[in-house]
């Protein structure tokens, strides 16, 4: 025994580095094991750590003060942070917000024919079931709970009950046959019209009749050019003309402008301007069918977006961006380049510029005038908004931004600027729960 000892302590000496080594290694194994045996006497009887709550205090949530940053839910009249991941199931990304039923405390979610129902708390419903079975892809209308859905090769309708995820008065429709129960695409529900593609051939179907059309405009392009109200729909047709439908009385116009099509942008519920190969904006009347063209002073890129009675666009051209006025077709410059921007009047937009020239950094307002100002010096962060997000909004007098991964408001009458939040990281994709 002597001996061994004797040549471990000569061992030690001539290798000290393996000798700690191997001492570290022992002390940790004999560490391991005592947890081991800890941990398992716990699991025995029960104790084992419960995981922290990550949900939200339901009373805490108020529609109508409530933004979504990326799946980060915050009152944004206070700042406060709610919960940094409100639907679970979706990681950092929350998906387009359809619905608020603030009475049953639900948020319905979805896209693409798709909807579920969450609770306030994050947790997920079941799908929409029918005896049992889920009804998959359909077209919802939330106004009334309403349903549209394929059974069987046919279209049915019926109401959804969102708290128990069923439907209920269901009710065939139509005795076609053809319609395919796992189709994911463009629906368009509008009045009593319903508008569906079987086998990328567009279909409109009478919902009361149950007749069915073959000679339907594209439901996706339909859905592209719906006018603000959502009673009329511009789709391109052929060469410089396009048709405008009115979903009200199934009627459909059609115009003839002049050039090319390239491209147009709904002012109000009425009116659309029109961009040709001329470089020009052609303002349409639907309601008189009247047509005015204005020559623009440089090449356009493209129409970015109205004010909000339409009275002016904002137009993106080869000598950088400009404020259209509808009424008398002038363009007047805006005067610094942006790369994102915010109608917060009918003749005043917030303008964001991300360039390194830190003489055009930052946020501005800009009005129709040519007159500009810088709000704040940081722009807004990168965003690869999706669905229903925008980088910007504009919620009740007030436009919201993330800069710098946190929440900051701007009150456009007194023009004032806070930030409501400190080193959170958000993220810029922003969703409004009305």
């Amino acid at each position: 025994m002597i001996n061994r000892f004797s040549i471990l302590r000569s061992l030690c000496r001539r290798f000290p580095g393996w000798a700690i080594s191997a001492l570290i290694l022992v002390v940790g194994s004999a560490c391991f094991l005592a947890w081991w045996v800890s941990f398992k006497s716990r699991h025995a009887a029960g104790s084992l750590p419960v995981a922290v709550s990550t949900s939200v205090d339901v009373e805490e949530i108020k529609p109508g003060e409530m933004i979504l940053c990326g799946n980060a839910l915050l009152n944004y009249r206070t700042g406060q942070l709610l919960t940094r991941t409100w639907l679970p199931d979706f990681g950092d990304t929350a998906p387009p917000i359809l619905s608020i039923l603030p009475t049953e405390k639900l948020v319905i979610c979805g896209s693409r024919g798709m909807a579920q129902a969450f609770d306030f708390d994050g947790s997920a419903k079941p799908p929409i079931r029918l005896d049992g079975k889920p009804i998959g892809p359909a077209a919802y209308r939330f106004r009334d709970s309403g349903v549209v859905f394929v059974r069987e090769g046919n279209l049915w309708t019926g109401r959804v009950d969102w708290m128990q995820s069923i439907v209920n008065e269901p009710k065939r429709v139509t005795d076609a046959g053809f319609f395919r129960e796992t189709f994911r695409g463009d629906w368009l529900w509008n009045g009593d019209m319903l508008f569906v593609p079987v086998l990328g051939k567009p279909h409109r179907v009478d919902l009361v009749t149950g007749v069915v059309s073959r000679d339907a405009p594209n439901a996706g392009q339909l859905r592209h050019g719906i006018s603000p109200d959502g009673r009329l729909s511009a789709v391109a047709h052929g060469r410089g003309n396009f048709v405008v439908i009115d979903f009200a009385d199934d009627g459909a116009k059609q115009f003839s402008i002049r050039g090319n099509f390239r491209e147009f942008l709904w002012l109000d519920g009425q009116r659309l301007a029109v961009v040709t190969s001329q470089d020009e904006i052609s303002i349409l009347d639907t309601s008189t069918s009247k047509i005015t063209a204005f020559a623009s002073p440089a090449a356009i890129v493209k129409l970015v977006a109205a004010s909000p009675k339409g009275g002016c666009a904002v137009v993106g051209t080869a000598k950088g961006p400009m404020i259209f006025s509808t009424a008398n077709g002038k363009f007047h410059p805006v005067g610094l380049p942006m790369d994102d921007g915010l109608w917060i009047s009918e003749n005043e937009l917030l303008c964001n510029n991300s360039s390194t020239d830190t003489a055009l950094r930052g946020i501005w307002r800009a009005d129709v005038n040519g007159s500009k100002e810088r709000v704040v010096n940081q722009p807004i962060d990168s965003t690869r908004a999706a669905g229903g997000a925008k980088a910007m909004i504009a919620v009740d007098g007030q436009a919201l931004w993330i800069s710098g991964g946190n929440l900051w408001r701007y009150d456009v009458q007194s023009g004032v600027v806070s930030q409501l939040t400190q080193s959170q990281h958000l993220s810029p994709n922003l969703q409004f729960l009305p």
